[in-house]
């Protein structure tokens, strides 16, 4: 008694064919040069059309990925080793905003950054967050935080 060998339906090769296809091409999206890390996934694209706004509006566009400007009027380097940017007031002052660089990303920055924007009239782009009450935003990137002319 000899057994036939049933042969898979055609619809099932194409499918597995297609999936590999798939998989391959993610695969090849995701990778980037070794060493490259992951990729900033917060593209602002367009931002407003008239500039950045004042820092003073901040508090009122939380949530929004926008350009805020406003002179650092303090600096401080917290415990974790992030630098905290007060901006437009003093950090007693809560309708002040915060620009913060975490501690991971100050290596990328001018040398003490602390010491390097204050005093500056600065340019942050992110998201806006209210963070206790404070509009912040956090910024990992020197091209997200440019001083002013």
């Amino acid at each position: 008694m000899s057994r036939r060998r049933r042969r898979a339906p055609l619809w099932t090769l194409a499918a597995t064919s297609l999936l590999a296809l798939l998989a391959a091409g993610s695969l090849a999206a995701c990778s980037g040069s070794p060493g490259s890390g992951p990729k900033n996934t917060v593209d602002p694209g367009p931002l407003q059309p008239n500039g950045p706004i004042s820092w003073s509006e901040a508090a009122s566009r939380v949530g929004e990925v926008l350009s805020v400007e406003g002179p650092v009027t303090g600096t401080s380097v917290e415990s974790n080793g992030d630098v905290v940017l007060n901006v437009g007031a003093d950090a007693a002052d809560p309708g002040r905003f915060v620009v913060i660089i975490p501690k991971a990303a100050t290596a990328k920055f001018a040398p003490r950054p602390a010491d390097h924007y204050d005093g500056q009239l600065v340019v942050a782009t992110g998201k806006i967050v209210d963070v206790g009450g404070v509009a912040t935003m956090i910024v990992r990137s020197p091209a997200r935080l440019t001083t002013g002319q």
